[in-house]
């Protein structure tokens, strides 16, 4: 039964697949919906948003092309920020579908003022299921209270590299009846050649 079990798990393994955690930069392109794009490669000159208090800009990655799992674990924000005051700095992960927003994960940051900082928000979440076409949005808003204190955001350089980092994913979710075919298969199989033995 042990090697029907290994056969198992490395055909399972073989369907589904995993790629390593992924870097989204972003970018200064209007991605036509609700904010700028997220690309997998940085560009080569600096780009700013400034954003007055209260004031909020939204990054969104590209339409999954298939049904698609993130694995349990870390998401990154990573940012490049200045204003001459320290103040608040909210960082919040959506997911963009047909029904608009859904929130996945919110917190803050502090800014110091005087200088630019790299920021980083992370969120540990469960595994995060997105449906074809579905998007991944990346919200920063600067504080309320920052009075006429405007928040400078730099990115698209590799001096200024502001991104999401994700968690692995899943290449394809199979659907139910061929992957239930398949592992019955591999157990019958794996059990057969333990019968030999």
């Amino acid at each position: 039964m042990r090697i029907g079990l290994i056969v198992s798990l490395v055909a399972f393994i073989a369907i589904c697949g995993t790629v390593e955690a992924n870097e989204l930069y972003f970018s200064g392109k209007d991605a036509g919906i609700i904010g700028k794009l997220m690309n997998e490669q940085m560009g080569s000159l600096k780009e700013t948003e400034t954003l007055t208090a209260a004031q909020k800009i939204i990054w969104v990655s590209e339409p999954m092309e298939d049904d698609t799992v993130f694995s349990e674990g870390k998401w990154r924000v990573t940012y490049w920020a200045y204003s001459p005051n320290g103040h608040v700095i909210y960082v919040r992960l959506y997911k963009v579908g047909e029904n608009g927003l859904t929130l996945l994960a919110d917190g803050k940051n502090i800014l110091y003022g005087g200088k630019v900082y790299e920021k980083h928000k992370d969120f540990e979440l469960d595994s995060v299921y997105f449906k074809k076409g579905e998007r991944i949005a990346v919200e920063i808003q600067w504080s309320k209270s920052a009075g006429n204190d405007l928040l400078t955001l730099y990115f698209n350089t590799s001096y200024h590299p502001s991104r999401l980092e994700t968690p692995s994913v899943a290449n394809a979710i199979p659907e139910f009846p061929p992957l239930s075919l398949f592992m019955v298969a591999a157990i019958v199989i794996g059990s057969f050649v333990l019968k030999k033995r």
